[in-house]
């Protein structure tokens, strides 16, 4: 039920049985000494705060047949690693926003969208891997990860939209998969370490203002064959445009 636990200050560990198919809103929402979580291989769905307000939670167990996590399910807690099961076919909004002792994130092949917002402010995120079925990265998806590096978007990544990488002051390096087809406003902005940018679309993405505001971009390698595509549709950079053989 909605809240079932909700504010069991002295909860520290929770299974989830395989019987269980559906963890309601506002589940354990508050339960502040909450440590380790199991969800069982029967669960589909996590509703919205399910788990957050719960600061202190960083062993994450997700079962196997898990389908949707509704926004701010998790927002705020301490989970150190992320796997998320190739079942997964939703992410919500804010989902994990603010966890800020998540390291290194795996999201699976069928999940199609990131949330808006989804892991916004995981400052110390620092290893990602986005699968190979998202369309859509949402806005500020990862705004705020200061501690990220290195992106590689997948090929069937088609949009990404406003704010998704804003903020991520040691981001360094941007691989582009060849089916983007959008880049929404400020989504590489004030990256303040991105110097190397790699853009594999055949025909350049169209761009959002401001895209690569505040950041020292000096490089924007697309293919050679598209380089004058680039040329035309991302006149703001030409002088950083370089063609390359991907």
């Amino acid at each position: 039920y909605t809240s079932a636990f909700e504010d069991c200050t002295h909860l520290t560990e929770i299974v989830i049985p395989d019987n269980v198919m559906y963890i309601y809103s506002d589940a354990f929402y508050g339960c502040t000494l909450l440590k380790k979580v199991v969800i069982g291989n029967g669960v589909l769905e996590i509703g919205q705060y399910a788990f957050s307000g719960c600061p202190q939670l960083s062993d994450l167990t997700l079962g196997a047949s898990l389908k949707d996590i509704a926004f701010n399910a998790f927002s705020g807690t301490s989970i150190p690693s992320l796997v998320l099961p190739e079942s997964l076919e939703f992410l919500g909004n804010n989902a994990f926003n603010s966890c800020k002792s998540l390291e290194s994130v795996k999201i699976g092949n069928r999940l199609e969208k990131i949330g808006d917002n989804a892991f916004e402010k995981c400052a110390n995120l620092t290893d990602l891997t986005i699968g190979s079925g998202v369309v859509t990265i949402g806005t500020s998806a990862f705004k705020g990860c200061t501690h990220l590096t290195e992106v590689t978007i997948p090929d069937n990544v088609m949009y990404i939209y406003s704010d998704a990488f804003y903020g991520c002051t040691s981001l360094n390096k941007v691989e582009l998969g060849s089916g983007v087809l959008e880049i929404g406003q400020y989504a590489f902005s004030s990256c303040k370490s991105l110097a190397e940018f790699y853009a594999k679309p055949s025909s350049a993405p169209s761009l959002g203002y401001n895209v690569f505001d505040k950041s020292p971009i000096s490089s924007i390698f697309v293919p050679t064959a598209s380089l004058a595509d680039y040329q035309s549709k991302w006149s703001s950079y030409s002088s950083y445009l370089k063609g390359y053989n991907f």
